[in-house]
């Protein structure tokens, strides 16, 4: 996926409202759900760089925080959510897990973007590559 401005601002935001609804769905009957969502990367780690020189890291936790933003605003805090990070930081795997059963949540959401370094156009109208 090549990480652009129009994601960030168009789909992502369908998508992550989507998340929302589903868990929302999923949980009508019972108590608070907790949810532990873990935005991958972050500090030294900058995972995937786009095109335009967008970090992963970045768009991952802008990702995790508008999921934050709208479980407030539009679900009125129906879950409890919890990010293992919330800044630039880069947390240990052990750390995110500790966090994650020291909380008891009920569902733990791994958030990474997958880069690729050959836009999707070449690949599909490239003559080495076969289908």
């Amino acid at each position: 996926m090549l990480i652009t401005p129009k994601i960030l601002n168009g789909s992502m935001l369908k998508n992550v409202s989507f998340m929302i609804l589903l868990l929302k769905i999923c949980f009508v009957f019972s108590q608070k759900i907790v949810v532990v969502i873990d935005p991958g990367h972050g500090g030294i780690d900058s995972g995937a760089i786009g095109i335009n020189g967008m970090y992963e890291k970045d768009v991952v936790l802008k990702v995790a925080k508008e999921i934050l933003n709208l479980n407030k605003s539009i679900f009125d805090s129906e879950l409890d959510i919890y990010l293992t990070r919330y800044t630039d930081t880069l947390i240990s795997l052990s750390d995110r897990s500790q966090l994650t059963k020291s909380l008891k949540a009920d569902l733990f959401v791994s958030s990474l973007s997958i880069g690729s370094y050959t836009p999707l156009y070449l690949a599909h109208h490239s003559p080495e590559i076969t289908h």
